[in-house]
C-alpha cells in the first residue's frame, strides 16, 4: 500500500505521541509513554528494524497507516514489501523504527529470509475471522524461530479485525496458548479500522525496541 503523504509531514497519534520539526527532512515524535525511562546525561539514539509479517489481508499495511498517518482505507492493495522510516523521541532515548511492510505473498521467498534475517522486533499479524490466517502466522513463527536459534529478537503476535470480532474464528484465549505459550512473546488483538489498541500495539514495539539498560517495565 503507498500512501500520498509528504515525508516532512508531522505526525500526530492522539493521547500518545505529537509531532515535533527538526532540521531533518524526517519529524521526530515524541512519545507520551507510560514506560519509565532511566535518566541519562545524554540523550541516547537506537535504531530498530520492526518486521510486519502475515498473510494477504491481515491488515498489516492498514495497522501501520493508521498508527504512522491516522488513515485507513476499506480496499485492500496487494503489498510487494513497503518501507517506512520515523524517529520517535521516548524520555532520554532516540529511537529510529525502520518498519518493513512485508508481502502477505510466498512469490518473494528471499526477500522475506531477508527481512526474519534482519528484523529486531516481529509483528505477526492475521485476522480474527480467518483461522487459515493465524496458521500462517504459526508458520512464520516457527521459521522465524527456526532461522534464528539465539531468540536475539522479540514477537508480538496480533490478531486484526477485531471489529469483525463477530465473526471471529479463534478466541483471543485460545491463539494467544498456541503463539506464545509459556513464551515471553506477547499478543493482543487490535482493528486498524476502529482504532483499536493500536497505540498499545506500537508502545509494546517501542517497549521492544529500547534496550533493557533505558527501560524499567
Amino acid at each position: 500500500m503507498k500512501f500520498p503523504f509528504s515525508r516532512k509531514t508531522v505526525m500526530h497519534a492522539p493521547h500518545l505521541a505529537h509531532g515535533i520539526y527538526t532540521d531533518k527532512s524526517e519529524p521526530v515524535v515524541e512519545v507520551k509513554s507510560k514506560m519509565k525511562i532511566f535518566e541519562r546525561e545524554r540523550t541516547s539514539y537506537q535504531c530498530s528494524r520492526v518486521v510486519f509479517m502475515g498473510g494477504p489481508g491481515v491488515g498489516k499495511s492498514a495497522i501501520i497507516a493508521r498508527y504512522l498517518y491516522g488513515d485507513y482505507r476499506e480496499y485492500h492493495e496487494r503489498t510487494v514489501e513497503d518501507f517506512h522510516s520515523r524517529t520517535f523521541k521516548i524520555g532520554t532515548v532516540l529511537l529510529q523504527l525502520d518498519i518493513i511492510d512485508t508481502t502477505g505473498s510466498y512469490v518473494f521467498p528471499a526477500m522475506r529470509r531477508v527481512a526474519m534475517a534482519k528484523g529486531d522486533v516481529f509483528a505477526l499479524v492475521y485476522s480474527v475471522d480467518d483461522f487459515q490466517s493465524f496458521e500462517e502466522v504459526l508458520a512464520i513463527q516457527k521459521e522465524i524461530h527456526e532461522q534464528r536459534p539465539r531468540r536475539n529478537y522479540s514477537v508480538v503476535v496480533v490478531g486484526n479485525k477485531l471489529d469483525l470480532r463477530e465473526k471471529r474464528e479463534i478466541a483471543p484465549d485460545e491463539a494467544e496458548m498456541m503463539s506464545c505459550g509459556e513464551s515471553r512473546e506477547e499478543f493482543l488483538e487490535t482493528s486498524a479500522r476502529d482504532n483499536i489498541n493500536i497505540e498499545c500495539l506500537f508502545e509494546r514495539i517501542f517497549c521492544q525496541s529500547v534496550n533493557k539498560e533505558g527501560i524499567s517495565s
